[in-house]
């Protein structure tokens, strides 16, 4: 499908090789430079984000609804017939919460201010133009996820310049 980059959820080196090949392919099967371009513009990569006040008590916060998450899908899944593992789960997004340190390098951007705004900033240097960032997840209270937006609008947005022409 030329329509639009897979968002399947991938680290940042990953996202960065497949967007240079989908851009490449597209070139290479003679579709138009204007319609490449919209297929860029139409495109982007979706993670999941906490942002705390260290690195350290972001990923703790994060691997303990991870957990969670684990537990929950365990149990769901196995009350539907032939879905007892996370098999299921990695089909839809990528990946599953059954295999944590692979669900925060791909599915997620996890950190203090700083860190999240490098990372974010290394999709951008990869040249991925659109993000989709979620910020309420796995059995995540409503403080919790607001003390993390909060942080994000206040200490990690400030921080996020573009260099392409009308970004917003």
């Amino acid at each position: 499908d030329l329509h639009s980059f897979p968002t399947r959820r991938s680290s940042d080196l990953n996202a960065a090789s497949r967007w240079r090949v989908y851009e490449k392919s597209l070139r290479e099967a003679g579709v138009d430079s204007t319609t490449v371009e919209d297929r860029l513009d139409w495109s982007l990569v979706q993670k999941q984000i906490f942002v705390a006040d260290t690195d350290a008590e972001a990923e703790r916060g994060t691997r303990e609804r991870l957990v969670r998450m684990a537990e929950h899908q365990r149990r769901s899944f196995g009350l539907v017939a032939n879905l007892r593992d996370a098999s299921h789960m990695r089909s839809v997004v990528g990946v599953s919460p059954q295999n944590p340190d692979e669900f925060l390098e791909h599915a997620m951007i996890v950190g203090d201010p700083q860190t999240v705004r490098a990372r974010i900033a290394e999709y951008e240097a990869a040249g991925i133009r659109h993000m989709a960032l979620l910020f309420n997840y796995g059995f995540m209270s409503a403080e919790t996820a607001d003390r993390s937006l909060r942080l994000f609008i206040d200490e990690v947005l400030p921080g996020c310049t573009s260099t392409r022409e009308g970004a917003r």
